[in-house]
C-alpha cells in the first residue's frame, strides 16, 4: 500500500460492460482530455495510475467488458482496495446484463467487504434516466452489505467526476486509517 517514495497506494477494479465508458474515464482521470472515440473496445486489462491531490496514487486496473473477457475479472479483481463499476445509462436494454455481472463480481468471497462506486454514466446521452431510485431498485443496491455509492457522470462535461474523485479521497483515507499507515494531512 506505499510505494518506493512513501506515498499510499490504492487499487481500484474498474468493470462493466462494454462500451461503458471505463477506458474513456481512465484517461480522463489520469490526463484531464476526453475525446469522443477515443479508445477502441479494450482487449486486454489497461493499468493507469491516477495521483489524487492528497497524494494518494490509484492504481485503475481497467477490464475489457467484452463477454469474452469477463472470465479474466476475478484475476484482476484480487487484491483490490476499490471497486469501481460503469454503467452506460443510455443503454437501457442491456441493464440485466451489467446487472449480472455486477453481482458476479459481488458475490466472490474476496470481495465481499470491498466498497464500491457505481458511476451511472453518459448522463448527457438523452435516454439516460438521471433519476436514482430506479438505477437503485433495478440493480439491487440497497441490498449490498458494504459501503457504496452511485454517482451519475457525463465525461464530456466533467458531470460527476469531482464526486468520484472525493468518494475516492474519502475511501483512501479510510482504508489507511484501517491499516494504521498514516492520515492524508501527513502526506
Amino acid at each position: 500500500m506505499i510505494d518506493s517514495n512513501n506515498n499510499p497506494l490504492i487499487k481500484v477494479f474498474v468493470y462493466g460492460i462494454d462500451f461503458a465508458g471505463k477506458s474513456s474515464l481512465m484517461r480522463l482521470l489520469s490526463t484531464g482530455k476526453f475525446d469522443f472515440d477515443y479508445f477502441p473496445p479494450t482487449k486486454k486489462f489497461r493499468i493507469t495510475n491516477v495521483k489524487l491531490d492528497s497524494g494518494v496514487k490509484l492504481i485503475c486496473w481497467d477490464m475489457p467488458g467484452q463477454k469474452i473477457f469477463r472470465s479474466d475479472w476475478l484475476r484482476g479483481a484480487q487484491a483490490s482496495n476499490l471497486l469501481l463499476f460503469v454503467l452506460d445509462c443510455a443503454d437501457a436494454g442491456r441493464y440485466s446484463e451489467a446487472k449480472e455481472e455486477l453481482w458476479n463480481m459481488l458475490n466472490l468471497y474476496e470481495l465481499k467487504s470491498i466498497p464500491l462506486l457505481f458511476l451511472v454514466n453518459k448522463t448527457d446521452l438523452a435516454d439516460c434516466d438521471k433519476n436514482p431510485k430506479p438505477i437503485i431498485e433495478k440493480f439491487k443496491l440497497n441490498e449490498l452489505n458494504r459501503d457504496w455509492q452511485i454517482v451519475f457522470s457525463s465525461l464530456p462535461d466533467r458531470t460527476g467526476i469531482s464526486e468520484l474523485i472525493e468518494w475516492m479521497e474519502n475511501q483512501a483515507e479510510n482504508l489507511l486509517l484501517i491499516n494504521g499507515i498514516k492520515t492524508l494531512e501527513n502526506i
